[in-house]
């Protein structure tokens, strides 16, 4: 009796542990447990989100695509004003491009900075990988795991002091896996880092805190112990309940794709009882006329008397598939990228404005974000100061060149600009020509009373370039002989 009672004690525990309960108030036992979810770390986001999730990817690599194409450049600041104003229109959200381009003329000298180290790392961060494609990958671990650390090589430090080695310019930049990161907590600072681990294969790789670049997302987590803090957090781990859904309806998908079961009952009115070589015949004949995939759409007869039930669930299947375009834009929503660029059922202008929106409210501001950590921490390796910065610059991408088109239309108009302040704002490069620095005044417009006294004064009212006003012989003759014209004329008032 007493080993019954401690096996149902252990039934009773793992049913609880299952989330299934002995019994409901009605006395029915419940089918199914808890829904289940893969455990939420930086692992599971990359192999089940990224890497497990078409989803997930498709966004993910829209996106990345997208922060590597954005050109980079390193300028010299000569208005400071007109910088920071710069830097907070960027993080704005539907700004005019023609606002961009003149604070950015204001603020950067014309020439862009491209004879110097930094800028030259910049351009070719490693032997391994050009400027693009190192972008798309510090996004994409960015996007995925809300973290991103760039390694700063500088090469042998081998024996300096940490003084001696901050003063070695980086040679190289990578982007790490976010995976395989260790961040040692600084025992003085609960907000700071004193340097970080790179794990490989099971060997652990000591880096200097100066030679790493975190650029991270907000994570308002606190744990004093575990410094879990220090970490950005990844948008997939509150949206990891989306995450399973859409591998569920995926799923689900494919397998009513593959094999959803019988769509209905064919059944026979006229014959008994058939006996198994009977049914292996029909079988066979069904099967070869029409249970077969090279069949599909036609038309076929069977011999005797037939009855057919249908059984197809056509409604649930249509359900199933909006459910997935549902948690699709959920995704979307989530990781910030406007669903419209995606979804078929929108127009064409839908589609350009959310591909603007894409690039200013998403791309632009995350490429800035990362811009100000770099020259945090790049700038005083390269010995410069706050006057240099690399940008982004946005204003020829095509997402924006119905921008651009206004902006041509708007300067056409605006003459108090001289035609190299005009080529400037346009990004385009400035003339030699020394009329192209003067400011050029319309003369299409004159007073009324002018334009009066113009046309009282007019020699001829025709198009016919061959009359002579003195010739009486002449379609029109000059009023003031009197003489008239028979051709196509405007009347002249009498003189005294």
């Amino acid at each position: 009796m007493a080993n019954n009672k401690i096996l149902a004690g252990f039934i009773d525990f793992f049913n609880t542990l299952l989330g299934r309960g002995n019994s409901t108030a009605s006395g029915m036992i419940p089918v199914g447990g808890p829904a289940i979810y893969p455990d939420p770390n930086t692992q599971n986001y990359i192999d089940k989100g990224y890497g497990g999730n078409g989803s997930v990817y498709t966004i993910i690599s829209r996106y990345h695509r997208k922060f590597g194409s954005i050109p980079r450049y390193v300028y010299k600041i000569k208005d400071k004003n007109a910088y920071r104003q710069m830097k907070a229109l960027l993080k704005q959200r539907n700004y005019k491009l023609k606002q961009l381009r003149d604070l950015q003329v204001k603020a950067y000298d014309e020439t862009v900075v491209d004879d110097n180290p930094f800028a030259e790392l910049l351009n070719q961060p490693n032997e391994h990988q050009g400027q693009d494609a190192f972008y798309e990958r510090a996004s994409a671990f960015y996007k995925v795991t809300g973290n991103c650390f760039i390694w700063k090589n500088r090469g042998d430090i081998k024996g300096l002091t940490d003084d001696a080695a901050d003063k070695m310019p980086p040679l190289e930049l990578y982007v790490l896996p976010t995976q395989c990161i260790e961040i040692i907590p600084d025992p003085d600072d609960v907000w700071g880092a004193a340097g970080y681990v790179f794990n490989i294969g099971g060997l652990r790789f000591r880096i200097r805190k100066n030679d790493m670049i975190h650029w991270k997302t907000p994570n308002l987590v606190f744990d004093a112990y575990t410094r879990d803090h220090l970490f950005g957090m990844s948008p997939l781990k509150p949206g990891n309940k989306f995450l399973t859904e859409d591998d569920s309806a995926t799923d689900a998908a494919v397998a009513m794709q593959q094999n959803d079961g019988a769509k209905g009952a064919l059944y026979n009115k006229q014959l008994g009882r058939m006996d198994p070589e009977q049914k292996s015949r029909v079988d066979l004949m069904i099967n070869r006329k029409i249970n077969n995939r090279s069949l599909k759409g036609a038309v076929t007869a069977l011999e005797g008397e037939w009855g057919y039930l249908a059984m197809g669930q056509t409604g649930q299947e249509m359900e199933l598939m909006d459910a997935r375009d549902k948690g699709f834009v959920r995704l979307c929503n989530l990781l910030g990228v406007p669903p419209m660029l995606f979804l078929t059922n929108t127009t064409y202008d839908n589609v350009k404005q959310a591909e603007k929106a894409f690039i200013t409210n998403l791309v632009a501001p995350d490429c800035t974000s990362l811009r100000d950590e770099m020259n945090r921490s790049l700038l005083p390796d390269f010995g410069l100061d706050s006057s240099y910065t690399h940008d982004i610059d946005i204003s020829m991408l095509p997402e924006l060149q119905d921008e651009m088109s206004q902006m041509v239309t708007q300067l056409s108009a605006a003459w108090w600009y001289t035609p190299n302040q005009k080529l400037e704002m346009m990004n385009e490069d400035r003339s030699d020509d020394p009329n192209m620095d003067k400011v050029w005044i319309p003369n299409t417009l004159v007073l009324m009373e002018d334009a009066a006294l113009s046309d009282a004064n007019l020699d001829s009212y025709t198009n016919d370039s061959t009359a002579n006003p003195n010739d009486p012989g002449s379609p029109i003759s000059d009023s003031s002989t009197g003489g008239t014209g028979t051709g196509n004329k405007k009347r002249l008032p009498a003189t005294a």
